[in-house]
């Protein structure tokens, strides 16, 4: 795997968990947490796993 594709889904990866992380803490804060919520991190925990599996397999050869 190419340096920039390492270093491009290494920041996918951090990028997605980060923001996910972020939405869930400020949903807990303001008591919001609710299905809706989780809705809308679904789409950001996929992207971050398929790129985090991406990332796994192209390291491994």
């Amino acid at each position: 795997m190419s340096p920039v594709k390492f270093a491009l889904l290494l920041a996918l990866v951090i990028g997605a968990a980060g923001l996910s992380i972020w939405v869930l803490v400020l949903a807990i804060e303001s008591d919001h947490l609710d299905g809706t919520t989780l809705r809308a991190i679904i789409p950001l925990a996929m992207l971050a796993a398929l790129a985090g599996r991406a990332l796994a397999r192209g390291h491994s050869k």
